[in-house]
């Protein structure tokens, strides 16, 4: 009876080990016949394709999707091969949800310096539900483990509900390694509660590099206005007391209230020279078409308008950052809290086919998603806001309705207004648009009923009124990007 259990436990982990095997012969079949996005550059040097014009035909994503489900049914997952890190690459970009799965698994599987690596690369290609799966790896059993994920979010956490979770972490965390990087992860971010949480490590932490840790994030987070706080710490030891002294002589020298976190940013121009002729670039050919490579642009880059910079990280996007170090001094000027999910988009992207430009990109776009967090955005900007709508019968008070609780800018309907030119609030909208601003979705709503939206930017506020209104207002109609042609 032993001998016959010993050889059924014998053919399970035979059956297990064959259906590793085919899937990797399988995996690895398939990426004879499409490429591997992460490999896409690791023998040539050719830049400028966009993600729109790579993406896999249909039935690669297909297959895909069924590798990356055969992949966890046989448990390839805890550090496998480099070829299972490349599908995952690839799901995530042409099939999200199922690379998200995978990536999940892997991650928790990893246990290796090169598969954490590879699991660090691919959170960062995923963005939003990457960063989530780097918090979750902070509740691992393995302090080698969290030390390595912390030190990940050190460097890369962009978003606030992350800060919730790494504060928990840091409570119920014995090592002091894991607790300063998950104090400096606190200081990339901007709430209110990380912010608070620092000031109180920073007051009462009893261990020297902890509390030294607390200082670098404090200083990161509250910046120019953080350095009375600064002044009055009494460190507890050498870490903290060196910590002090680079922090106060950074935020007196390189911040003020007009930079409080002495964010600064420039066009990269040896970058403009050695590819600004590059005219297969959409990014680069946008460039030239508005005057934006010329030396001095180059140099002395001006404020991008809302429609400008909604177009440039539009061809960024599908660009895979590319080009981004021809416009970035600009980016920076322009950027608001409006833009934050499209910045974020931006950095994912620029991991979608790894190269040597990534990790330059990543540390521009994460400056430049910082800054955007901490300024506040216009009425105009957050109406730049891009959206999908399908409106079938609704009423046009309706209408406006979603549209305002997409971009977070009230929005009122004039009544007497529209009763000037026969209107109602009741006006049926029939029509859809795919991913296009708000204020082309407003212009369609409007146009045909001699409408127009007034914006106060200082009250915060816009209303939908009639020309005839608004000019015995003596108010400005906002311009509205035309509605696609029917």
């Amino acid at each position: 009876m032993a001998s016959l259990i010993s050889a059924l436990l014998l053919f399970g982990v035979s059956a297990v080990a064959d259906d590793k095997q085919e899937t990797l012969k399988q995996i690895e079949s398939h990426f004879a016949e499409v490429p591997a996005e992460f490999n896409r550059y690791r023998d040539v040097t050719s830049f400028g394709e966009t993600l729109s014009g790579t993406k896999l035909p249909q039935a690669a994503i297909d297959e895909e999707v069924r590798l990356s489900e055969a992949v966890r049914a046989a448990g390839l997952v805890k550090d496998p091969p480099e070829q299972v890190f490349w599908l995952c690459q690839n799901a995530l970009i042409f099939a999200p949800r199922a690379g998200e799965q995978l990536l999940k698994e892997l991650a928790e599987g990893a246990t290796t310096p090169a598969s954490i690596r590879h699991c660090n690369i691919l959170c960062l290609t995923a963005g939003k539900s990457g960063e989530r799966v780097a918090v979750g790896q902070l509740n691992s059993k393995t302090v080698e483990t969290r030390k390595a994920w912390s030190g990940y979010l050190q460097s890369h956490v962009i978003l606030e509900e992350s800060a919730e979770p790494i504060m928990q972490a840091f409570q119920r965390e014995d090592d002091t390694d894991v607790k300063s990087n998950l104090l400096m992860a606190l200081g990339l971010l901007s709430g209110e509660p990380a912010r608070r949480f620092l000031q109180n490590q920073a007051r009462t932490a009893a261990d020297d590099a902890v509390q030294a840790a607390a200082l670098f994030g404090w200083v990161e987070s509250a910046g120019f206005s953080g350095i009375e706080f600064l002044e009055g710490i009494k460190p507890v030891g050498s870490k903290a007391e060196k910590e002090k002294a680079a922090g106060l002589k950074y935020l007196r020298e390189e911040t003020s209230a007009k930079s409080p976190n002495g964010f600064e940013v420039s066009n990269d121009a040896e970058f403009v020279a050695r590819f600004g002729d590059l005219k297969r670039s959409p990014v680069i050919a946008w460039l030239e078409k508005k005057g934006m490579l010329e030396d001095d642009k180059v140099r002395n880059p001006g404020k991008l308008d809302w429609a400008g910079k909604d177009e440039l990280l539009t061809l960024l996007i599908d660009s895979k950052a590319f080009g981004l170090e021809a416009v970035k001094g600009a980016l920076f000027q322009s950027v608001n809290a409006a833009d934050f999910d499209r910045l974020i988009a931006l950095r994912t992207t620029a991991w979608y086919s790894p190269n040597t430009y990534s990790r330059a990109r990543t540390n521009t776009t994460t400056i430049l998603i910082r800054h955007a967090g901490r300024t506040p955005a216009s009425v105009g900007d957050r109406l730049s806001k891009r959206m999908s709508v399908k409106f079938h019968r609704e009423f046009l008070f309706k209408a406006v309705e979603f549209v305002s609780l997409e971009t977070g800018v009230p929005i009122n309907i004039d009544g007497p207004g529209l009763k000037m030119v026969g209107v109602t609030q009741n006006q049926y909208q029939n029509f859809a648009l795919e991913d296009v601003p708000a204020t082309m979705v407003l212009r369609k709503m409007l146009s045909d009923y001699q409408l127009v939206l007034v914006v106060d930017e200082d009250a915060g506020i816009a209303t939908v009124t009639s020309k005839a209104a608004a000019a015995a207002k003596k108010q400005k109609a906002f311009p509205l990007d035309p509605a696609p042609q029917k």
